[in-house]
């Protein structure tokens, strides 16, 4: 028998990148959140 772990996901916020092509401003943008408390970043194109 195989024991299961829960499922755990980091606490915090959880952030989804805008579809900007300006990419300066996307980068301001991450960086604010992260220094806001983001902790996972999902980056999609």
């Amino acid at each position: 028998m195989t024991a299961s772990l829960p499922l755990r996901f980091p606490r915090g916020l959880y952030g989804i990148t805008p579809e900007w092509e300006d990419t300066a401003r996307l980068l301001d943008a991450i960086r604010a959140a992260y220094d806001g408390g983001m902790q996972v970043l999902q980056w999609r194109r």
